[in-house]
């Protein structure tokens, strides 16, 4: 039978608490600071025919344009179950267009949301977009 260790499972959240106090006693400036290695994407969105157009810029650490950079979305609904996924690619100037299908607009119950990210290994940027009824 296992057998938990309180004494060790004790010290841990005194730990944690101490790490999150911590946290609360900083200035709030301290993390405005952005990670300069992280790259910038802008979202704006309206509804078309037949769904919701994102139209996206995407640009690197440095500021240039984010060429030919894969931007991947993931709809969310009802807060986090996974509905629907989509890809699109940078053009030369960093601009990309993404079409969120009308139907995935009105899935589900509750909130529904557009997880963006693109970064060449792992994600060096990420956005979210509420997704609204028409």
């Amino acid at each position: 039978m296992d057998k938990v260790d309180a004494a060790f499972l004790a010290r841990s959240v005194r730990a944690f608490e101490e790490a999150i106090d911590r946290f609360d006693d900083m200035d709030a400036s301290a993390f405005r600071a952005p990670d300069p290695n992280l790259w910038r994407l802008a979202a704006t969105n309206r509804f078309v025919a037949k769904g919701l157009q994102v139209d996206l810029t995407l640009h690197r650490a440095d500021g240039t344009p984010a060429e030919m950079a894969v931007i991947t979305g993931d709809a969310m609904v009802d807060d986090f179950t996974p509905a629907w996924s989509g890809t699109t690619v940078t053009d030369a100037a960093g601009h990309a267009s993404m079409l969120v299908p009308d139907a995935v607009l009105t899935m589900g119950s509750a909130s529904r949301w557009l997880h963006l990210r693109s970064g060449e290994d792992y994600p060096l940027t990420e956005h979210i977009i509420a997704l609204h009824r028409r």
